[in-house]
């Protein structure tokens, strides 16, 4: 690393991004009083991706790198080809309005780093969603909301992620061994390792995919998601992997394949080992009640027309206090998976 290291490199992978890339260049363009080094690193596109990179890489600070289709694999790679020593991993599909988002975000994680109790932190963005169209308001609501907290299962991707590269080799980078969820399993080590902070600033995200899909649908299959990543039967995804790839970005998402891939599992696991997985599901579902009181501050919020970033938790911190200690106990555990289980067979009879 020389002295003239800019304030912060930025990676962001790509696959097929002719159209969104060359938006979040031209915000990244415009951001002010902030040096920074911009890593591409592409996994094979076969559209513009590759030529659009080079056309900013003539203008800008700007590395244009090849790797395998992995998000993961991408990633680390971007960040070994870091000068700065602060790292921000963006999506393609990023959009920024404030032009001087990534300074204020510097100086703010720097400050944290230096007042916080924790020997290391990460920070991420608030986001908010646009093309949605008018469609779920208050679905789209809660999802904005929930990424101004610091809980598990309320940091991913689409918030980006701000880290030293310090930390970020500590908590051993992106996780390359599975191709999926990569941006949850590095939220967990860095939970355990150290802490993280909200950024000041909000990034976009469109919500067409959601829409397309169904919102209904992608919570479902991201509940389920959630689940199997949390409790380790990574063999669900290997199941699922064919549902994944006949899915078309064009056309609602298709839930039987991915029910059936949890069919296929239980009947490889046999009879007891299915009530363990329920029983641990169960309990991961019993840990995440708090969304639903979660969902009464926002509701009370989203009446008031004010910001998704704005609303506060003034329910959720009176079951944190009060009532969080009874979903830990196993019976409630118990109970929670079979009722989750019962809501399964629904989803599989509807669907």
């Amino acid at each position: 690393m020389n002295r003239s290291a800019p304030d912060i490199s930025i990676i962001i992978p790509t696959y097929n991004e002719q159209h969104q890339l060359p938006v979040l260049l031209e915000n990244l363009s415009k951001q002010q009083d902030v040096s920074m080094q911009t890593i591409i690193v592409d996994g094979g596109s076969s559209d513009d991706t590759l030529q659009i990179c080079q056309a900013f890489a003539n203008n800008y600070n700007c590395l244009c790198l090849n790797s395998q289709a992995s998000r993961p694999v991408q990633m680390n790679l971007g960040a070994e080809h870091a000068d700065s020593p602060l790292l921000l991993f963006l999506h393609a599909d990023t959009t920024i309005t404030d032009d001087r988002l990534l300074i204020t975000a510097i100086q703010y994680f720097r400050q944290q780093s230096k007042v916080t109790t924790h020997s290391n932190i990460a920070g991420h963005f608030s986001l908010e969603f646009y093309d949605t169209e008018g469609a779920y308001p208050k679905g789209f609501y809660f999802y904005a909301a929930k990424t101004s907290l610091n809980r598990d299962d309320t940091v991913n991707g689409d918030q980006g992620l701000m880290i030293s590269s310090a930390f970020f080799n500590t908590v051993g980078g992106f996780d390359e061994r599975l191709h999926f969820m990569e941006d949850a399993r590095i939220a967990t080590k860095i939970f355990e390792k150290g802490g993280w902070v909200t950024l000041p600033g909000t990034i976009h995200t469109s919500a067409r995919r959601f829409i397309t899909e169904g919102l209904v649908e992608r919570q479902i299959l991201n509940a389920f998601l959630c689940n199997f990543n949390h409790i380790g039967l990574h063999r669900f995804f290997e199941l699922a992997q064919s549902a994944y790839q006949s899915q078309k970005d064009t056309q609602g998402l298709q839930m039987r394949p991915f029910l059936g891939a949890i069919v296929k599992l239980m009947h490889e696991l046999g009879i007891l080992k299915s009530i363990k997985m329920w029983y641990q599901i169960g309990a991961y579902v019993a840990s995440n009640t708090w969304q639903l009181i979660f969902k009464l501050d926002c509701d009370r919020h989203f009446k008031m027309d004010e910001p998704a970033a704005k609303v506060t938790p003034r329910y959720l911190a009176l079951f944190d206090r009060y009532f969080a200690w009874f979903f830990s106990l196993p019976p409630i555990k118990a109970i929670t998976g079979i009722l989750t289980f019962t809501w399964f067979y629904s989803l599989w009879i509807k669907y």
